[in-house]
C-alpha cells in the first residue's frame, strides 16, 4: 500500500474547493497550491513553456493560477501529483506512460461534455485509467518484464498475460 499515489492536503482540499464553488478567487487556488512544493514547481515550470508564455517568465503563484486559469489548474494539480507520486520506476518508458495516460485524461474530459457530466471527474478516471498497471509493474519487475514478453508486445494480449503470470485477483 506505501508504493500506491498519495493525493496531498493541498490537492485534496483544492478538489473540494473546486468542486463546491463556482466562484472561486485566484488567491483562494493559490494558497492551496503553495502548501505543496511539487505543485509549485510543477505549476510554475507548466506556466512557461511555449504553451502558455507571452514571452514574459512568470515566477510567481498567483500569475501562473491566472496564467493556467483555475480549471486547468485543478486538471494540472493532479497530474503533477500523479507524475511525482511513485517511488520506485517500472520497466517501460515512464514519460510514455504519463503522456498516455494525459491524453486519456483530456479524451475522457471532452467526452463528458456531450453528456453534461463533470468534466474534472472524467479527467481524473482517465488519467488513472492504467494506474493497475503501473502498479503491477513497480511491484514485480521481473515478473511484468515476463508479462510483456508472454504477449509478445502485443497489446491486445497484455491482460491475457497478465492473468497467467500474476494469477488473477488471487494474488492480492
Amino acid at each position: 500500500m506505501e508504493n500506491l499515489p498519495h493525493f496531498p492536503g493541498a490537492l485534496i482540499k483544492l478538489e473540494r474547493l473546486m468542486a463546491a464553488d463556482e466562484s472561486v478567487k485566484i488567491d483562494e487556488v493559490a494558497q492551496l497550491v503553495a502548501q505543496d512544493p511539487r505543485l509549485v514547481t510543477g505549476l510554475i515550470g507548466v506556466v512557461n513553456t511555449p504553451k502558455y508564455t507571452t514571452g514574459a517568465k512568470i515566477t510567481g503563484l498567483n500569475d501562473a493560477v491566472v496564467r493556467v486559469g483555475l480549471r486547468d489548474v485543478r486538471l494540472m494539480a493532479n497530474a503533477i501529483n500523479y507524475k511525482t507520486s511513485f517511488k520506485r520506476k517500472p520497466p517501460f518508458s515512464e514519460n510514455h506512460f504519463i503522456k498516455h495516460a494525459l491524453i486519456s485524461a483530456f479524451i475522457a474530459q471532452i467526452l463528458v461534455q456531450a453528456l453534461k457530466l463533470n468534466a474534472g471527474i472524467a479527467f481524473l478516471c482517465g488519467l488513472m485509467r492504467d494506474i493497475g498497471i503501473y502498479l503491477l509493474a513497480t511491484e514485480d519487475r521481473e515478473a511484468y518484464l515476463k508479462v510483456i514478453k508472454l504477449a509478445k508486445y502485443d497489446i491486445a494480449k497484455l491482460i491475457h498475460s497478465g492473468v497467467t503470470v500474476f494469477g488473477g485477483a488471487s494474488r492480492f
